[in-house]
């Protein structure tokens, strides 16, 4: 009901304020060279994020819930920082200088004097006039007068916990401009938390403008009878804490997995298996990064369950030793029960 009532408003202030000026641009603009003036409304539910799985196993809020949802709530919205692109080219802004839109509030009365909080909308900017068309919007973050991100607009994708369910219209998000319109866009929004930012669907060192360097995985491993299969693999990746009895900080990624295929020769009554190697991003700050990392070998062939034969500290060097050439990158190779050994030897002997 609450955003029913935010959208109302919105609707309303939209009618009374686009009446003048649509006859005037159509005076000023010839047909063929209309400009759709874009604006966006940020909209924010405050009881996203106790939705979202942040809570206590009792259902009941921590302190340190509550002031984070309090802060978050009683944020001023300043600029909308987005990236918009049309037939898959980027046309405004990127991931590391997104196109920033100041942002302005006009005053709400709840009828049932449940709710003041404003409507936020874009101000109007030359750089949103755009052809009639449809449009992709990429990413958008609300940042306050600090520049601080505050909101966001979650973004769908197949990482576990994607918070992108909770919205209606989660990104990316299609605009289409229709000639002779002046769209508003009502954008869902929930409150930025950093110690979960992978579950946002962005690669969270681009919304922390963060430096990546990208690692990845291939594994085999060995019967009994010493043959060798593609493994079937799983990886969780944290920050290195700095204390071998306590490793896991941060959690960059969980559960990732690599993809097995299968190729049929019906002709012969064959098949041939095989496995994907596994990539990720990993942030690559000044100075050294360390990460700890746990691989769980999966059930497969000639493996029935899973298993954890991995698990220790790697650095930002040891993954740069893997880049071989421009644009070319080793990945790290482990092998299970194999007579080899890994190459390189990150990780010292596994649980083999």
């Amino acid at each position: 009901m609450r955003k029913l009532y935010l959208l109302t408003a919105f609707c309303i202030f939209i009618i009374t304020n686009s009446c003048t000026t649509d006859s005037e641009l159509s005076e000023e603009l010839p047909v063929a060279e209309e400009l759709i003036n874009l604006q966006f409304g940020p909209m924010l539910n405050d009881l996203l994020f106790l939705e979202s799985g942040q809570q206590t196993q009792n259902n009941e809020s921590t302190p340190e819930q509550g002031d984070f949802t309090q802060n978050c709530v009683s944020a001023i919205p300043a600029f909308l920082d987005i990236v918009l692109s049309r037939e898959g080219n980027i046309m405004l802004g990127d991931m590391d200088t997104p196109l920033r839109i100041p942002i302005n509030q006009i005053p709400f009365n709840d009828p049932n004097g449940d709710n003041d909080q404003p409507v936020y909308f874009t101000e109007e900017s030359p750089a949103l006039q755009l052809p009639p068309g449809t449009y992709q919007l990429e990413y958008a973050t609300v940042l306050d007068s600090n520049e601080d991100i505050v909101w966001l607009a979650p973004r769908m994708d197949d990482t576990s916990g994607n918070l992108a369910n909770l919205v209606d219209n989660p990104l990316p998000l299609s605009i289409n401009l229709n000639s002779g319109g002046k769209p508003y866009v009502p954008l869902d929004v929930i409150c930025f938390d950093d110690r979960i930012v992978n579950r946002y669907g962005y690669i969270f060192f681009d919304i922390q403008g963060v430096e990546i360097i990208e690692f990845c995985i291939f594994g085999n491993y060995c019967d009994e009878n010493g043959r060798h299969h593609s493994a079937h693999f799983s990886v969780d990746v944290w920050k290195y804490s700095g204390d071998p009895e306590n490793p896991k900080a941060d959690n960059l990624y969980n559960g990732l997995e690599n993809a097995i295929w299968v190729e049929d020769d019906f002709e012969n009554e064959e098949a041939t298996y095989g496995a994907t190697t596994l990539c990720m991003q990993l942030p690559d700050a000044p100075g050294l990064d360390e990460y700890y990392m746990e691989i769980n070998l999966l059930p497969g062939l000639g493996n029935s369950e899973e298993e954890l034969i991995r698990a220790g500290v790697i650095t930002d060097a040891d993954v740069r030793a893997l880049f071989d050439g421009p644009g070319a990158l080793d990945p790290y190779h482990f092998r299970v029960a194999c007579s080899n050994s890994d190459s390189p030897d990150l990780f010292g002997p596994g649980e083999d």
